[in-house]
């Protein structure tokens, strides 16, 4: 568009030039890098770096002001995943269907009556969300260091699977049926031990692939 402007006959005394700003368009670009630790390696995975960027960082720039959207690529969306035992649910008689339906009943809100309370009215409800629906980031203090954060969160995912481990598909004679009961070995995600058994945390399958061009550095880390 610029190369072409000059060669546009206009009238005299008129000097075409490009608007400094556009109403669309790639305007920056950034990259999300998880700290090292003393051994080298991620402080945070990449579930936590693309839960960040998703639930935090893009709705604080969609808030500025001329920011019309922000497109973000890479990183895993994070899942908790059950892998059921076929034998076990052959022999305990739980079909997918109930197990699918238990865990949607477990992780969801259940809305009640209203209570009157003189001229006021409260809704009366039922909070079921697996975790309480709390996002573990809103404990955080200011200036929580890298580790103690990462800590924190992974403290938070062994308490989501041990809940979901948990909950009740059926009974017989009186006895509770859990998925803890019907699950196989998963992969080994999760660092603690007690919770790498058919309940794990995953992500979710990539569609394709994705990649950044990133600055050249010289021997010394400076941008060539």
């Amino acid at each position: 568009m610029l190369n072409r402007l000059s060669s546009v006959t206009l009238p005299p005394g008129v000097q075409p030039e490009l608007a400094p700003t556009s109403p669309t368009g790639e305007i920056y670009r950034y990259i999300l890098k998880s700290p090292k630790d003393t051994q080298g390696n991620d402080v945070y995975t990449l579930n936590d770096l693309k839960s960040l960027n998703d639930w935090k960082l893009e709705k604080e720039f969609r808030s500025v002001q001329r920011i019309a959207d922000v497109v973000s690529f890479g990183g895993t969306v994070k899942r908790y995943e059950i892998q059921p035992d076929p034998a076990r649910l052959k022999q305990y008689g739980i079909t997918l269907e109930q197990l699918e339906t238990a865990i949607t009943e477990s992780n969801a809100n259940v809305g009640g009556d209203y209570l009157r309370q003189g001229d006021s009215v409260q809704a009366v409800r039922g909070l079921g969300l697996i975790g309480g629906g709390q996002d573990p980031t809103q404990q955080f203090k200011p200036g929580v260091d890298a580790k103690t954060a990462s800590m924190h969160l992974r403290s938070e995912e062994s308490r989501r699977l041990r809940e979901i481990r948990q909950i009740v598909l059926a009974a017989t004679n009186n006895v509770p049926i859990k998925i803890s009961d019907v699950v196989e070995g998963g992969r080994h995600l999760n660092p603690n031990p007690a919770d790498q058994h058919g309940v794990v945390v995953g992500s979710h399958t990539r569609a394709g692939r994705v990649a950044a061009s990133e600055p050249k550095l010289d021997e010394h880390g400076e941008e060539i």
